[in-house]
């Protein structure tokens, strides 16, 4: 970041005193704080490979709406120091915020409840004046808020509920550097919440509860640079501003959550007795500051709050450790049972914690109810731990030195358990392939056993019976495979002396796994009616082909929980149909033994997939109904030779263009927890495809047989048929 765009927030003690304590509180670990998640995590809300920009780094402070689907934050450009605020939805993407030309600098801070409206601050290319601004995600709009008699001003937080802003800013006037506000939205005048000048150094807001009547913050009662200590305080509309005090006489105390009345507010102290070392707090007005103690008891542990639930009973952090091998562990606080690590935490209500899943480092956020918990593991991933307290029973907290319960996984259809962002998305990402599947399936009928209209013309009263089986494998994704195949029985009959009707009934199968032991299994009935004719006054043929597929798709869906591999399994109904138009030039090109046939062909798809709901594993997930289509035009090339009287050589090759570019999004709702999009699988749009095959007259039948294979692409890769067909 550049020299100016520091000085974004002119109101310095916020950046200066917020970076000091969370220095303190957390060792190397200065961003725990800053990312803590906000609302209810929606699980594919932020990838991790996200781009923002060319050059870009997403940035550490990320905000979520309550609801779960919008993410804000500023991307940073490490060369330039330039900004560029952005929001994140999984079904829109990135989305880049406007920006005031005199004002290049921008920072998006807060997010209201419903994703509507995001706050933050703009600062001029010189670096000296700030100004709040509101960003309306359903209007478009960029607002600059107008804080009268404030000369600079920038804003960290909106209210639940949107109605209410607050941060700090500089006032003519003003005794302090900055002073903390809040204002509502719409109007001009802003509270100034120091209004006696307690904190010199000066104050900022850091937070409001959900409809903005209180706030917590700190600042500095010395105005002297450098003398290090930041008090915390609450402030409400009804009783103004009160210093939160001290740990045994520390210097720093900084509130980091608030319950949703305002009246509990917790955060990080340095404790006075112990110098250096910073202990998680909790404070009402009835107790004042009191320390929420160490983990299991151990002194030489620092700790900090992150998150309270709305009653302000339950508080999650982190637990840090120096001495001996250093650690760090998150940690679920109530009255009665003190600080337990997460895995402590569920194993006193029942639920089994693999020795071998990895670490938690800390606990960042907890739902309203105080029973969902999320924060990183050790290797930056992000979890969801949950109980689900209807359907466990407490025993008595599982201590360190304890035997742990036996390796067995927690019990499943509960909604208790951990699971792991990314293990958990691409878990959901693989069941999601099945409209895919079948769409694949399809195509591999309609340009398999029904590719080859040209063989097999009749007219007048001839008719003939046929059974064919094509055997194949697709690729669904890029790692993810299935073996496909059908079987069916036809009736062809010829119509006048240039046309032919035929029908087919079949059944069709496919068999996909999928990461962490997952499975998608499909099974059809379809009917293939089908016409062929020659069209008058010209070379060529038209093939007319209908295709309609009915059955069941059963879907297993592997992850891990608590370290454990568990497994949450659906059933879905499945309707495929088809029509496929397609031109030949027969024997365009033809020598005493071979024959050559250009030919073009458009084929459309469309899958529905009924909605359905899994069972088992912990999390399972209602998924809701889809409808994935796809186009696909080709231009190949047939040819036949002789080999003798009764056995002629086949082969092809086809060029295909998919106009479709990706698949349609799957969404749905994980159980209890909350709703979730992805994005389509992505499609290669065009590939080759090669044939090899022969015919062979055996009795007064023939018997077919061919092979096929594609380059790389979201397509059956490689399939074989066998037909035989009898006249009569």
């Amino acid at each position: 970041m550049s020299d100016s765009s520091r000085k974004a927030h002119n109101p310095r003690v916020r950046r200066s005193a917020l970076s000091l304590a969370i220095t303190l509180a957390c060792g190397s670990s200065a961003v725990y704080a800053e990312t803590t998640i906000s609302g209810e995590l929606t699980l594919g809300s932020f990838p991790s490979d996200l781009t923002v920009l060319p050059g870009f780094s997403p940035g550490e402070t990320l905000q979520i709406s309550a609801d779960g689907n919008v993410v804000t934050g500023t991307a940073m450009s490490p060369s330039s120091g330039a900004s560029a605020p952005f929001t994140y939805t999984s079904t829109g993407g990135v989305k880049l915020l406007s920006l005031d030309p005199a004002y290049p600098f921008a920072k998006a801070t807060g997010i209201d409840g419903t994703g509507t409206l995001i706050v933050g601050y703009e600062t001029d290319a010189a670096g000296l004046v700030s100004q709040g601004v509101v960003w309306n995600l359903v209007s478009g709009t960029h607002t600059a808020v107008v804080t009268s008699g404030a000369s600079s001003v920038g804003f960290s937080t909106i209210s639940t509920d949107g109605k209410v802003i607050g941060g700090a800013g500089q006032f003519v006037g003003g005794v302090a550097d900055s002073e903390g506000i809040v204002q509502a939205l719409g109007s001009s005048t802003a509270i100034r919440v120091d209004p006696t000048s307690i904190y010199a150094g000066g104050s900022s807001i850091l937070k409001l509860n959900s409809d903005g009547s209180v706030g917590i913050g700190f600042g500095s009662v010395s105005a002297v640079v450098g003398s290090g200590a930041i008090s915390g305080f609450r402030w409400s509309q009804a009783g103004g501003l009160t210093d939160l005090g001290s740990l045994n006489g520390g210097m720093i105390t900084l509130p980091t959550a608030l319950s949703a009345n305002g009246d509990v507010v917790v955060g990080a102290a340095l404790d006075g007795a112990s110098p250096l070392t910073t202990r998680s707090f909790r404070w009402t007005a009835a107790t004042g500051l009191v320390s929420l103690g160490a983990l299991h008891d151990d002194l030489n542990t620092s700790s900090g709050a992150f998150g309270v639930d709305a009653s302000g009973d339950v508080i999650v952090g982190f637990s840090m450790t120096t001495a001996g091998i250093p650690s760090q562990d998150g940690y679920r606080w109530t009255a009665a049972t003190g600080m337990q690590t997460i895995p402590e935490w569920l194993r006193s209500k029942g639920i089994a914690v693999s020795s071998t899943a990895l670490p938690i480092s800390t606990a960042q956020s907890v739902s309203a109810d105080g029973n969902t918990v999320t924060g990183t593991l050790s290797d930056g991933n992000v979890y969801i731990a949950r109980v689900v307290e209807t359907t466990t029973t407490p025993t008595a907290p599982t201590e360190p030195a304890a035997p742990l319960p036996p390796e067995t996984p927690p019990s499943t259809g509960t909604g208790s358990g951990i699971i792991t962002l990314a293990n958990y998305m691409n878990s959901l990402s693989a069941a999601s392939q099945a409209p895919s599947q079948a769409l694949q399936g399809t195509e591999m009928i309609l340009t398999g056993a029904h590719g080859s209209p040209m063989r097999g013309l009749i007219a007048g009263n001839q008719q003939y019976v046929w059974s064919t089986g094509d055997w194949g494998r697709a690729d669904v994704s890029n790692d993810s495979h299935a073996n496909q195949g059908a079987i069916e029985i036809g009736y062809a009959r010829g119509i006048g002396e240039t046309s032919m009707a035929k029908v087919a009934v079949g059944r069709s199968y496919s068999d996909q796994d999928s990461i962490y032991d997952g499975n998608i299994r499909a099974r059809g009935t379809y009917i293939l009616p089908e016409f062929i004719s020659a069209i008058p006054g010209t070379p060529l043929y038209g093939t007319l082909s209908g295709y309609y597929n009915f059955g069941d798709a059963d879907v297993r869906r592997g992850y891990d929980n608590a370290g454990f591999p568990v497994h949450s399994t659906g059933s879905a109904s499945q309707h495929t149909w088809a029509a496929q138009g397609r031109l030949d030039w027969l024997n365009a090109v033809q020598g005493d033994r071979f024959a050559l046939t250009p030919y073009a062909s458009l084929l459309y798809m469309q899958n529905h997939m009924g909605s359905y709901s899994e069972s088992g594993g912990g999390f399972p997930v209602n998924w809701d109904a889809r409808t994935d289509r796809s186009t696909q035009a080709r231009l190949g090339l047939d040819g036949v030779f002789d080999l003798s009287g009764n056995v002629k050589l086949l082969g092809r090759v086809e060029g295909v263009h998919r106009f479709e570019s990706k698949g349609s999004d799957a969404s749905g709702e994980i159980l209890g927890l909350s709703s979730f999009s992805l994005d389509g699988t992505k499609y290669k749009q065009n590939w080759l495809r090669f044939g090899v095959g022969m015919e062979v007259g055996v009795g007064k039948g023939t018997v077919s047989l061919a092979g096929n294979a594609t380059t790389e692409a979201e397509t059956t890769r490689y399939w074989g048929s066998l037909s035989y067909r009898l006249p009569f």
